[in-house]
């Protein structure tokens, strides 16, 4: 039976997972395992039976494991542990820091008694005009609760609003949307059999005249006709706007959203409708991406490249209006259609489209600058990965790279010079927010003992599944230690002798024996030049005495220094 001693109080649901094969006892004096949480335990003295110390938490700086070491002591710790109560802390600071939560308990709590608070709260005129931190607006009543009106003004002014969302609204007065300049067809309303004797439902000036607003039609609400600003459809928005990485796409299609009014039909199918801020790039790899709506990415400040799909046939008007930082944009051939003020304030931008295509002809005929004969090799050809080690073990390494436009990949591919000079895989990073890697032996057995070359490509997938890469890294070496020899026998000789036999460990050019009396210290007792060298003989042993034996195979690195095994995986012991 083992026996264990708790430092600290240890939760009774992880104790219980113990076996009838192990027991507690009241000091550590008498302890094979000692549990501990954050208990000191540098000034204490272990017993010659002590085998194990398990911290329950990640952190090991309250235990000695030098000391541990020398006394053949594991210690073991448990990360992760508290990992889902960190998330949820985290989750829960990022909404409390993102949105007024506790004031908005507060706010309802006050409030409590008031049966006319959602009355009064629809009644206030331009409750929100000249907010510039609104960016959506989303009511969605249901059916058993009263229809709302959007007063006179209410959202007047939002200049970052881009997307409206009202379902169940009996009514939008006068200049509720006016001098919103970045919303535009991202407006859906919902009608089920509401009608306004004598008045409109969406009264005029209610949005800007280059707003495009979808209006869904219930079964008997058929007094309400599409014109220009206005069209309907025959499903509600959830039915036919869909989201992707970042961007948000809608299907105009009479199959899939019944026949529309006040929508071209040369711009029906599916189109990119709104960006998010913090995007840099958009690569469409969706084939069924036929346009760009219009102000799709009005004022983003952030995007520098997109990409836009091999059917793509239209760029609406305003679509990257006012895009500072817009640095290319790649327009296929099957683009026939551009609005003329499709790039206005884009002072930065380079379009990229095959020779003769609409595209080049709109770049030229707008004084924008215009690269031809472009392919989506063209993305990633100027860039170029910095590639260096930042930490260095015998056993491992660790690769750090940066690129100038890291906002043109979407991962990285780590390479290693093979035997026969060519660069083959050694590892994928599926991000491109991830500029790092560890190469550790205990995950990359065949680099023992081996000098190797490694460099690294950024890459991204085309719509078409090709992967397209950058320029190679420049190029960095690292020698890894061989493999600590396994001791295969001691046999005790006449004459205080004993014979240590191990097995050869590949690359290696040498050996040190490592021997520790009686638990002490070890220390080097012999240096063994030679690869082929497998056994060594030792000499004055004394009767009673317990040896322990290890070896520790060595090679010189690339830059002719001594490279060691680990010292810690194999070792034998024998009372002589």
């Amino acid at each position: 039976m083992y026996k264990y001693h708790n430092l600290n109080p240890i939760s009774q649901v992880g104790l219980d997972e113990f076996t009838k094969d192990y027991a507690p006892v009241s000091t550590p004096e008498t302890a094979d395992a000692i549990l501990v949480r954050s208990a000191a335990m540098h000034e204490m003295e272990f017993a010659p039976d002590l085998k194990a110390i398990a911290r329950a938490g990640a952190g090991v700086n309250n235990i000695p494991l030098e000391k541990c070491a020398e006394q053949g002591i594991v210690v073991f710790n448990t990360p992760g542990a508290n990992a889902n109560g960190v998330k949820e802390l985290v989750i829960a600071g990022m909404l409390l820091a993102s949105r007024d939560i506790i004031g908005g308990i507060n706010w309802v709590q006050e409030n409590e008694e008031d049966g006319n608070i959602a009355k009064d709260a629809e009644k206030a005129k331009k409750a929100f005009a000249g907010c510039d931190r609104i960016k959506n607006v989303r009511v969605n009543r249901e059916w058993d609760q009263e229809t709302m009106i959007i007063r006179q003004s209410a959202f007047e002014g939002c200049i970052h609003l881009r997307k409206v969302m009202l379902n169940r609204v009996i009514k939008v007065e006068k200049n509720a949307f006016r001098n919103c300049p970045q919303l535009s067809e991202c407006v859906y309303i919902s009608i089920d059999n509401l009608f306004i004797d004598g008045g409109e439902f969406i009264e005029r000036d209610a949005f800007d005249p280059d707003n495009k607003v979808c209006v869904y039609l219930g079964d008997e609400s058929n007094n309400f006709k599409g014109n220009d600003q206005y069209f309907l459809a025959g499903l509600w928005d959830e039915d036919y706007v869909f989201e992707e990485n970042g961007v948000t796409y809608v299907c105009y299609d009479p199959n899939m959203t019944g026949d529309m009014e006040g929508i071209s039909r040369e711009h029906e199918g599916t189109r990119i409708l709104d960006v998010q801020d913090e995007l840099e790039t958009v690569f469409v790899k969706d084939t069924n991406v036929t346009g760009v709506g219009r102000k799709a990415f009005y004022g983003s400040e952030k995007i520098k490249v997109v990409k836009l799909g091999s059917q793509n046939r239209y760029i609406e008007t305003k679509a990257f209006f006012d895009c500072e930082n817009l640095e290319r944009v790649y327009i296929p051939d099957t683009t026939n259609d551009i609005a003329d003020d499709a790039f206005d304030g884009c002072n930065s931008l380079v379009i990229y489209t095959p020779k003769g295509s609409y595209a080049e002809k709109f770049a030229r005929k707008h004084n924008i600058p215009v690269v031809v004969s472009a392919t989506s090799q063209d993305i990633l050809n100027d860039v170029k990965p910095n590639l260096r080690v930042t930490k260095k073990e015998k056993d491992g390494v660790t690769l750090k790279w940066e690129i100038s436009q890291p906002y043109l990949a979407e991962g990285y591919e780590v390479e290693r010079k093979n035997a026969q000079g060519e660069y083959v895989h050694c590892s994928t990073i599926k991000s491109s927010e991830v500029n790092t890697k560890d190469i550790e032996l205990w995950n990359y057995s065949k680099f023992y003992g081996k000098n190797i070359t490694f460099r690294v490509k950024a890459y991204f997938v085309d719509e078409d599944g090709t992967i397209i890469y950058s320029q190679p890294s420049n190029t960095v070496k690292t020698t890894f230690c061989p493999v600590q020899p396994k001791i295969t026998s001691l046999t005790k000789k006449p004459g205080k002798k004993l014979t240590v036999k191990w097995k050869k460990s590949d690359y290696a050019i040498g050996y040190q024996v490592w021997r520790s009396v009686d638990g002490k210290k070890g220390v080097c007792i012999k240096t063994i030049k030679g690869g082929d060298v497998t056994s060594f003989t030792d000499t004055n042993l004394k009767e009673g005495v317990t040896y322990i034996y290890w070896i520790k195979s060595y090679r010189m690195d690339y830059q002719n220094k001594k490279i060691y095994s680990r010292s810690n995986d194999y070792f034998r012991s024998i009372v002589y």
